[in-house]
């Protein structure tokens, strides 16, 4: 049996205009491959994987005729050499002496050899289409997956692939879906292309084999049919396309998922009793919740219906006992949280954005919850009835009335991570052991009545902490500047601190946004950290110079320092903060002239230097052409005001209390 033919053109030529091959017979000796070089081919250019466009072209032609003839012996080059021309590694191509070694190929043992089971070329900046002619080595293949490349089509002789049963062609650029109504298709995946036309007609060029389809964020239109002629179809997804309606009864189906979300649907079908994921967001049904609960099957372990305009009361709905998904967020949904999530099963619940009221009695019972999101609501009561949710990784019940104090027991919940209780009406002294918690990255506490001073021991995982208005004393503690690189926020704004932000700030080396305006501290602005993107500091005590420091900081864009007590010229480095968009140094104690540099500052839409001692002229500010709000007024500043007339994108001037002249500009 022949194991490999080894081509070698006279010239490096493009395969498209491939017209004639010399071929030589190697016969295969111990079970092993011969190299491919030059020393073992008729005189040719040498074979190349990294040279150019050409030899990539060669390198494809050795591996499809290697191919052929290493599972059957023959040599079928005119399908070979053109079949996958266009399917190749970006990074080098196909190379090598053994196929089943080269870039996404898998093969198993067969009698006659090894047989290719599997290509995987996924992301791989593949273009254009897959030629029509298969090579015979190929058609004994299970599994295809040339998702996340530039694919425009697949061939029309796809029902040619009487072995495969895995399809993956997601994330190209179809348009079309071809006949596959022979091929022993498990799985077919085609989301995020541009396939258009009646989803009706695109499942049935799908055999009757098919178990799985993802037709996800297409341009599908029509209707769901029945999917009687796919009685295997256990999984179905035409999510994010534009279909209006379901056919009225798949009840006869075997389906388990269905994933409807973001389409044009406003009815529901009868539901067969096999279905454990219903995923409906995104439509108009505009039903009761009633109405639409009671025709959901009660097996169900999914449920998302999200954005769906459903409404009414879910206070006395029928428990679905198997459920451990539900997600009800963004509708007009009232009542107390329902009964129906008392299922010892339940994991994850969303019921944010609606009208529920009551307390959180309705949930005391689900220590198998992880996910907790019930924001913006009317949700009153304690946080006491969580105590037996001791799995619970995430919590949002911001936005709501909520009062008493944080529990101490949430300090026992090992695996919470993101704790949003913002806007409620939580008091008490802040919970120190909360702090603690091994896995907790994200803190948002903001606007609540929470008193007293901080700990001065903090973990090390917080990634996002806000503290923003509340009642919270002392000063800030070294604790909160250890707590590491990964610290992105830091929000203390509108609280009763004191003292000053102390120079270890700069350990914080991760930080991109510091707002700890409206307090009462003091002393000089220090050094921040290089990362650090946004500075809110108005509304303090602060005094010293106006901090050069801050022009080191490349990434710096918006900057409030108004309302301090800063006494200094503006400095002349000021000009290199390239990033800075928005400054704000409004009701200081700054003189002196404008510095020139201040030109330079391209990016700038808001300036802001009102109620200082600034005197001089302003012809700096001429080039600011992306200015939209200035603010110079009660200062000592001087000139002709023609200097506004350039800057064109102007919304709000305010120039009052100073001593220009000449008129002003049309």
């Amino acid at each position: 049996m022949w194991t490999y033919l080894i081509a070698s053109p006279y010239n490096k030529m493009s395969l498209y205009h491939l017209t004639s091959l010399s071929l030589s017979v190697i016969p295969r000796e111990n079970n092993g491959a011969l190299p491919l070089n030059s020393s073992n081919m008729s005189p040719s250019a040498p074979v190349s994987c990294k040279t150019d466009n050409t030899s990539h072209m060669w390198t494809r032609a050795v591996f499809l005729i290697s191919v052929c003839v290493v599972v059957y012996g023959q040599s079928n080059t005119s399908s070979v050499l053109f079949a996958f021309q266009s399917l190749y590694d970006s990074t080098g191509g196909w190379g090598g002496n053994d196929v089943c070694n080269f870039f996404g190929v898998s093969c198993i043992p067969s009698q006659n050899g090894r047989i290719i089971t599997a290509v995987r070329l996924q992301y791989n900046n593949l273009t254009n289409g897959i030629p029509s002619n298969w090579p015979s080595a190929v058609l004994q293949m299970r599994s295809l997956n040339l998702s996340g490349n530039a694919l425009s089509s697949l061939p029309p002789n796809m029902n040619s692939l009487n072995s495969l049963q895995s399809l993956d062609v997601s994330g190209n650029l179809l348009d079309r879906v071809p006949i596959m109504t022979s091929c022993p298709l498990l799985l077919f995946s085609a989301g995020n292309n541009k396939i258009s036309g009646d989803v009706q007609d695109i499942l049935g060029r799908l055999p009757s084999t098919i178990q799985s389809v993802s037709l996800k964020g297409n341009q599908l239109k029509g209707t769901v049919p029945s999917l009687d002629g796919l009685p295997s179809l256990l999984s179905l997804d035409v999510s994010f396309n534009a279909i209006s309606y379901i056919y009225a009864d798949l009840s006869t189906s075997k389906l388990s998922s269905l994933n409807v979300q973001y389409n044009a649907i406003s009815t529901l079908p009868l539901f067969p009793s096999t279905l454990s994921a219903l995923i409906i967001s995104g439509n108009n049904l505009a039903l009761s919740t009633s109405i639409f609960l009671g025709n959901v099957p009660p097996q169900l372990m999914q449920l998302e219906a999200s954005s769906c305009g459903l409404k009414g009361d879910v206070s006395v709905l029928p428990q679905l006992l198997y459920l451990r998904k539900l997600d009800l967020s963004l509708n007009r949904v009232v009542g107390q949280i329902p009964s129906l999530v008392s299922t010892a099963n339940l994991t994850f619940l969303n019921i944010s954005n609606n009208g529920i009221t009551g307390d959180l009695s309705g949930i005391s019972q689900n220590n198998r919850l992880q996910y907790l999101d019930g924001n913006n609501n009317v949700l009153t009561g304690t946080l006491d009835p969580l105590y037996n949710c001791v799995n619970l990784k995430y919590i949002d019940l911001s936005s709501n009335s909520i009062g008493g104090i944080i529990p101490e027991f949430l300090g026992n919940f090992k695996s919470l991570g993101y704790v949003d209780l913002g806007r409620n009406s939580i008091s008490g002294s802040f919970p120190d052991f909360i702090v603690n918690l091994p896995s907790l990255f994200y803190l948002d506490l903001m606007f609540n009545v929470i008193t007293g001073g901080l700990p001065e021991e903090w973990g090390s995982h917080l990634v996002y902490l806000s503290l923003a208005f509340n009642q919270i004393t002392g000063t800030i503690p070294e604790g909160i500047y250890s707590l590491g690189p990964q610290l992105r926020a830091l929000i203390l704004q509108g609280n009763f601190l004191t003292g000053p932000i102390t120079p270890t700030i700069t350990s914080l080396t991760g930080l991109t946004t510091l707002y700890a305006g409206g307090n009462l501290l003091i002393g000089s602005i220090p050094s921040m950290p290089s990362s650090i993107q946004s500075i809110v500091l108005n509304l303090n005590q602060f005094s010293g110079d106006f901090p050069a420091s801050l022009c080191q900081l490349p990434q710096l864009s918006f900057l409030d320092i108004s309302h301090n007590a800063i006494h200094s010229t503006l400095p002349d480095c000021l000009g290199q903060m390239s990033s800075l968009s928005v400054l704000q140094a409004a009701q200081n104690q700054l003189y002196g002239q404008l510095p020139a540099s201040l030109s330079n500052l391209s990016a700038l839409i808001d300036l802001d230097l009102s109620n200082n001692n600034l005197e001089g002229h302003i012809s700096a500010l001429s080039d600011l052409s992306q200015l939209r709000i200035l603010d110079l007024s009660d200062n000592y500043l001087s000139g002709s005001i023609d200097v506004f007339a350039s800057l064109q994108n102007i919304v709000s001037l305010s120039m009052s209390y100073n001593n220009f002249s000449g008129d002003i500009p049309v």
